[in-house]
């Protein structure tokens, strides 16, 4: 599909004021293409006070954008919503490619893009991420967020003179423990507590 913005199971979820949604054993296997989409789920609205858990779902083939392109979850930035996911994975190809346009913007996430109010527990992406900007599992972590007991195994093809990250690009006011990132062709990093790793890779 070739539209504004989705997401391989859900193309667009709003979730109103104190409402509590639960995703639970749904898989997506297959190719999708858009100006910006996930694997999984694209975030519209989230309210404050609303409730999220997406649990035991997976995410397996090519995911592909001409703006934002994300494994799993995008567009949680700015949301008031508490989402916890737990125990899910992304095999997959994640590409965010603006044609022939080098001022363009473009950015690929294995896992998530920028997260806000989210626990991220015992999940994992295994696959290749190319954009100007790469973050092998996610890109920032905002306000009370945690990544716990994760990994990326990732094969990054980054713009040289933008910043990207093997796992997670920033973390503010925000946790990740217990987790590790095996970049290919370029060693083993580890961490514990908190793994903020930056990296510039020429493509």
């Amino acid at each position: 599909e070739n539209s504004a913005y989705v997401g391989g199971v859900l193309g667009r979820l709003d979730i109103s004021a104190s409402t509590e949604l639960n995703i639970q054993k749904s898989t997506f296997n297959g190719s999708i293409e858009a100006y910006d989409c996930a694997g999984f789920l694209f975030i519209g609205t989230a309210l404050e006070g609303s409730r999220l858990l997406i649990e035991e779902c997976n995410v397996e083939g090519v995911i592909r954008a001409k703006h934002r392109a994300t494994g799993f979850v995008q567009n949680f930035a700015g949301y008031g919503s508490k989402t916890n996911i737990q125990n899910c994975h992304v095999v997959a190809s994640v590409e965010a490619i603006n044609g022939t346009d080098d001022s363009a913007y473009c950015a690929a996430s294995g896992f998530c893009d920028d997260v806000v109010l989210v626990n991220i527990y015992n999940c994992y992406f295994r696959g290749t991420v190319k954009a100007k900007y790469c973050y092998g599992f996610v890109g920032v972590v905002i306000n009370q967020g945690k990544i716990s007991s994760c990994f990326a195994e990732v094969t990054m093809f980054a713009d040289i003179f933008k910043q990207s990250a093997a796992f997670v690009y920033s973390a503010i006011k925000s946790e990740i423990e217990n987790c590790y990132c095996m970049l290919n062709d370029s060693g083993f990093l580890s961490g514990n507590a908190l793994l903020i790793i930056k990296f510039l890779q020429d493509s």
